[in-house]
């Protein structure tokens, strides 16, 4: 009864997209590599950048069925493989989707992977009317118990994939999380080498067990959200700054923030998605990180292989 009720209310009182945040009216999406070097606070140096417009690549009808939406939609899309084929990533095999509300999904710069992901990106929506409109719908993301307050906005495009599937997620299909059904508007597609760009997250120096895994942890589950001393996604808060993880959150106060579901959530406007398959020990690995990652006080340079 309480969840119907939960549901209703929101049903009811959600704002209309252009009323929730403000979006960027473009369907140009930015690919660049990126420069050796450190790159905290922001400061990444984008090398071989090119803008590619979406709509200039002949966006093709499909009826898709989209994870966000959770329904088929007919949609003027396109493969986000021809975007990539209209930029230079070979300097890299791993690309960076960044995204307008902070995230950052990580995507193997390898055809198959890409082909088996599957992903389009949407321009316009077939309306009831059977009209083409280029305003998306919005999305409501909601756990068994739970409905974020805060719909996901669009802006003039979104990316489309049919499962949670995801290389490098701790749980690969997707099952219990899939950070694509938390993404908004693409806004721009990095390119790096994958284990120069994870190392940015690992403890500067001798690290212990606990902590090695800890960052596996932290690069399979967190990262699409979180940032380390400024460097990642920011969607979330920083896992160091201002102050460190185990710091912030005791083990069986993150273990319960991460795994249960809140039913008060909506109440509280709280955005963290519920990953039930996360175990203790990756609970005590995250926080065998953060004190170690802390006591270094640096983060490894970006230093991709020449």
């Amino acid at each position: 009864m309480r969840t119907l009720i939960i549901l209703l209310s929101l049903s009811l009182s959600l704002p209309a997209p252009a009323e929730t945040v403000k979006k960027q009216a473009t369907t140009v999406i930015e690919v660049w590599t990126r420069a050796p070097g450190d790159h905290s606070a922001g400061g990444v140096q984008k090398l071989h950048r090119a803008r590619v417009d979406v709509r200039s690549l002949k966006p093709t009808e499909k009826k898709l069925f989209d994870l966000q939406y959770q329904k088929k939609l007919g949609m003027k899309v396109v493969p986000l493989r021809a975007v990539l084929d209209k930029a230079d990533t070979r300097r890299g095999d791993t690309l960076l989707l960044h995204f307008e509300n902070g995230m950052i999904i990580p995507l193997p710069n390898d055809p198959a992977v890409l082909d088996k992901v599957d992903a389009h990106i949407a321009i316009d929506v077939r309306a009831p009317d059977a009209s083409w409109r280029k305003e998306l719908p919005y999305a409501i993301r909601h756990d068994d118990v739970t409905v974020d307050p805060a719909p996901i906005v669009f802006g003039q495009n979104k990316v489309v994939v049919e499962k949670g599937f995801l290389p490098g997620l701790i749980a690969e299909s997707g099952e219990y999380f899939t950070p694509w059904r938390h993404c908004d508007s693409l806004t721009g597609i990095e390119v790096v080498d994958g284990n120069a760009y994870r190392s940015q997250y690992e403890v500067l120096g001798q690290a212990s067990a606990a902590a090695k895994h800890g960052a596996k942890v932290f690069v399979s589950a967190c990262m699409y959200c979180h940032s380390v001393r400024d460097v990642g996604a920011t969607y979330g808060w920083d896992f160091m700054l201002p102050y460190p993880l185990h710091e912030h959150k005791k083990p069986r106060a993150l273990y319960e923030h991460v795994t249960v579901e809140k039913a008060l959530a909506a109440d509280k406007g709280l955005m963290m998605p519920t990953q039930h398959n996360i175990q203790k020990r990756d609970v005590a690995g995250l926080q065998a990180w953060s004190k170690e990652v802390h006591q270094a006080g640096a983060s490894p340079n970006y230093q991709p292989k020449r």
